[in-house]
């Protein structure tokens, strides 16, 4: 039998076009296997609502609410003479009242963010009020922002 080369030639094109491809589809295919083990559970014994809603619900939310906002978002004097902070989560789409942790973080060491206790949780916001006698002045002169982490549900069925 006798091979051209220009058959060949064009052989050789199509193969090495063929090769990346097929790798292409074979790591797709191995990514696809893998997302399942790359999920991530998130488990409720209770919530605030006392109501637990579908696993594919679950949600985890966090952010940063700055020292120097103002208006309702600003650090103020609360009725007890202590700092008080309302923090918005609106943006994350809560459907039940969320379990929210925060803490105080400012960029000096030598200078004092306080603890925090959380009140008033709701589904767009919480109040985050100074566990020590802190007021609203010392707070912003401190740089004291509020790092928050809440877990709850974006739909409940």
């Amino acid at each position: 039998a006798v091979v051209s080369t220009q058959s060949t030639g064009r052989f050789c094109r199509c193969i090495s076009i063929l090769i990346p491809t097929m790798k292409l589809l074979e790591s797709l295919l191995v990514l696809f296997l893998a997302i399942p083990t790359l999920q991530v559970t998130l488990k409720f014994l209770d919530s605030p609502d006392g109501e637990i809603g579908p696993e594919p619900c679950a949600l985890t939310c966090s952010g940063v609410s700055r020292y120097n906002e103002t208006g309702g978002n600003g650090w103020l004097r609360s009725w007890t003479g202590k700092a008080f902070k309302r923090v918005d989560i609106k943006g994350c789409g809560f459907a039940t009242r969320p379990i929210v942790i925060a803490i105080t973080n400012g960029p000096d060491v030598t200078k004092h963010c306080p603890s925090l206790r959380m009140q008033m949780v709701n589904y767009e916001w919480f109040g985050a009020l100074t566990v020590e006698d802190t007021n609203e002045i010392e707070m912003k002169a401190n740089k004291c922002d509020v790092y928050w982490t809440a877990n709850g549900f974006n739909c409940l069925h």
